[in-house]
Order: structure tokens, then C-alpha cells, then sequence
């Protein structure tokens, strides 16, 4: 199961009309109140907003607000990519032993219900690799050359999450060990997106009902929205 979150930010700005002149001299006098408070040995209040960053006084003209929708999305594909290294003395060596090693992994997919087209193989790196050996009587060491290293990394596309185990299995029998991650993916992200920012509105425009009952009118400023997601 993949977590989508989603962090939606909105950023209201008063504009100075008179209304609002009268509704900063209140607050403005809750404001000077509140800074005698926090200017005292408060310790239970600074340890609360320490263990709390989301916590936000803010006194001056700007007023934040920040929703973040955490949405949890059953994945439609996944992707295992596993990283294959196969060193030999010669290149062709190295070539043979890890094609061996790949198709007998990719037929056992295959048995395994696996789709051919599912399976793609991505050559990363084929270079000599080189041992180090310490001079008589001194302490360099000299570089010989002894071998050839192959790595190439395998990427299996499959919709059932429980398959992951078989998989691993398999590629054990192999000598394949290295599992370097598994993608996820959604079909239809951009829905989940939209329900998501529904959501954090919906949390919005209770909050802004709630405070109005506190004396904050939030219905006459300048708004800035902002919204991102990972």
C-alpha cells in the first residue's frame, strides 16, 4: 500500500479597510495581553508549542493557516527493481554468467504468471574492475587489473502486492539479492489529488467557522492559496 500526502496551504492577508482598523485595535489589545503572558516563566506553554512546530502565534497582520490530508491509496502497479552484479575474468565471461543468471530468473516469472512485456532489463554499468596488491618494502599498493564487472538492474511490473514474496523467493534461487526498491503507482492520481483537496477545504472552512465565533471575521481579506503534494 502506497501513502500519498497531500499538504494544502492557505494564507490569508488583511487588507486595511476600517473595519478591519477597528477589529486590529481589539486584537490588538488581545495581542499586548497575550505577549504579557508569553513574556512570563510559562513553561508549560513553551514546552507545548516545542513538542508541537504546527503551532503558530502570529500577531501581526498576515494570519496562517496550514491542512495537511494524509490519504492512504491501495496502489493499481507495482515495480520491483532489482539490481543483478556478475563479475568474471573476461567480458564475456561476466556477459554469460549474468545472461544465465537473468533469463533463468525472467522464465521462472514467467512460470509464475509473470507477462513477458511486464519484465524489463536496464544495463547500468560495464567496466574492468581491479585488485590492489602491496609493493615489496613499501606501503603503495599497484592496481592489476582482474576482471570485468556487469550490473544491470531488472524491473518486474505485477498488480498483486502479495506476489512480492514469491518474487523474492525466486530471485533468491538465482543468487539475486540485491532488491533496490518497489514504485509504486496509481492509475488515477490526479482524482486522488482532487479528493484530497476537497477534503483539506472542507477542514478549512470549519476552521474558519470556528474562529469566527472567537471575534476573527475571515470572510473580507486577501487570500493566498497555496497547495503541493508528494
Amino acid at each position: 500500500m502506497k501513502v500519498f500526502t497531500g499538504v494544502f496551504v492557505l494564507l490569508l492577508m488583511a487588507s486595511q479597510t476600517m473595519a478591519q482598523q477597528q477589529s486590529q485595535i481589539v486584537r490588538g489589545y488581545a495581542n499586548q495581553q497575550l505577549e504579557e503572558y508569553l513574556s512570563n516563566d510559562n513553561l508549560y506553554y513553551r514546552a507545548s508549542t516545542a513538542a508541537d512546530p504546527s503551532v503558530n502565534i502570529n500577531t501581526g497582520n498576515r494570519f496562517v493557516m496550514e491542512v495537511k490530508v494524509l490519504n492512504n491509496v491501495v496502489a493499481d502497479q507495482l515495480v520491483a527493481i532489482f539490481n543483478i552484479t556478475q563479475i568474471g575474468e573476461t567480458a564475456e565471461e561476466a556477459e554469460r554468467l549474468s545472461t544465465q543468471r537473468i533469463e533463468g530468473f525472467k522464465q521462472d516469472l514467467f512460470d509464475l504468471g509473470v507477462s513477458e512485456e511486464n519484465v524489463f532489463q536496464d544495463l547500468i554499468a560495464f567496466a574492468p574492475y581491479y585488485s590492489e596488491k602491496n609493493r615489496l618494502f613499501s606501503q603503495t599498493k599497484v592496481k592489476k587489473p582482474a576482471g570485468f564487472e556487469l550490473q544491470v538492474n531488472l524491473h518486474i511490473r505485477y498488480s498483486d502486492s502479495n506476489l512480492i514474496n514469491r518474487i523474492l523467493s525466486i530471485a533468491a534461487t538465482h543468487e539475486i539479492y540485491d532488491l533496490v526498491r518497489v514504485e509504486y503507482y496509481v492509475e488515477d492520481i490526479e482524482q486522488v489529488y482532487h479528493d484530497m483537496r476537497l477534503k483539506a477545504m472542507e477542514e478549512v472552512a470549519r476552521r474558519q467557522e470556528a474562529y469566527q465565533t472567537l471575534g476573527m471575521d475571515l470572510t473580507e481579506v486577501h487570500r493566498k492559496l497555496a497547495e503541493g503534494h508528494r
